[in-house]
């Protein structure tokens, strides 16, 4: 029997943030790994202040540091 050849899925992203950007100070970095970084900060939504760890993802393209 032969082994299933499982092709990388093609997940295309919105080139569109889910919060805006605008919308969110960062107040440090969390931590780094093979995929990006996780940051920690605030959304400001209206009059609301939400603590968020925002995701900045590395692209295929991207070898180096962040």
């Amino acid at each position: 029997m032969a082994a299933e050849v499982h092709d990388k899925p093609n997940i295309k992203v919105p080139n569109k943030h889910i919060i805006p950007a605008e919308n969110i100070l960062v107040n440090k970095e969390l931590g780094q790994g093979e995929f990006g970084v996780v940051q920690q900060g605030v959304w400001t939504d209206e009059d609301e202040r939400i603590q968020v760890q925002p995701n900045i993802v590395r692209s295929e393209n991207e070898n180096g540091p962040l």
